[in-house]
């Protein structure tokens, strides 16, 4: 989209596009809002849960497995993960209330202050009969804050492999590696790169750091565009876009 408004060529590259996923999962009436519906009800269980996913999440995503009660699976971008409801439910719930909270913040004990300083309900202003957050609405929070952090800034990525599960150095783990790489969407991401420009800089940054590379630099071309074009076409450089 970025390369279509200022008008480069490429050519595009097909890869699996994660966001009917996501959108299938956190949207209203998808997974979690499901899984926080049926944690809300006395008499919700894992089955019960089981039951309402299987009856309305409709996505060709999803699918509840064959000769099981409690599992299903997504379809993720790097291959099928089963989840199973077993204990989902609870592990859903937070019924630790804002209230308790609150007299945990004002306590003398140090041990005691400090149990639940992070914990939601120790906003300022909560309510303290409002019902505590669930763990599908914190994860939420979390991953927007998140996004929102990100757009702020000049994201940098450092991709971590895991190499082997024996926390030793010198192994190797073909297998465990090459999965992570694939979950990870490594494989996917370097398409994309080496298909488009994977360095962008501004005209004035690249000639203020390459202008010494032109004889008589000090007195070098005003224009910021046309000094970079200059500065590419003495070096020889090919395959890049203006």
């Amino acid at each position: 989209e970025e390369y279509r408004k200022e008008g480069i060529a490429w050519s595009k590259v097909d890869f699996f596009d994660n966001l009917p996923i996501c959108t299938m999962i956190e949207k209203r009436g998808g997974v979690y809002s499901l899984i926080d519906e049926e944690s809300i009800f006395p008499q919700g269980s894992d089955a019960s849960l089981m039951k309402k996913l299987g009856n309305n999440v409709r996505d060709r995503f999803f699918r509840p497995v064959r000769g099981t009660e409690s599992q299903f699976e997504i379809q993720h971008y790097a291959g099928k993960v089963t989840y199973d409801t077993t204990g989902m439910l609870e592990s859903n719930k937070d019924t630790l209330f804002s209230d308790l909270v609150h007299v945990s913040n004002r306590a003398q004990n140090p041990i005691v202050y400090s149990l639940f300083q992070d914990h939601p309900a120790a906003e300022k202003g909560r309510k303290a009969n409002k019902r505590p957050p669930t763990t599908c609405m914190q994860y939420k929070k979390q991953v927007f804050d998140l996004m929102d952090t990100l757009k702020s800034c000049n994201q940098h990525y450092i991709r971590c492999i895991k190499p082997n599960d024996q926390k030793r150095a010198g192994i190797f783990q073909d297998d465990m590696s090459l999965e992570q790489v694939r979950y990870l969407g490594l494989l996917e991401n370097v398409k994309v790169r080496r298909a488009g420009y994977a360095f962008r800089m501004d005209f004035e940054e690249f000639m203020s750091t390459y202008k010494v590379t032109i004889k008589g630099h000090p007195e070098f071309e005003p224009d910021s565009r046309r000094g970079v074009e200059r500065i590419l076409q003495n070096a020889g450089a090919r395959d890049y876009e203006m």
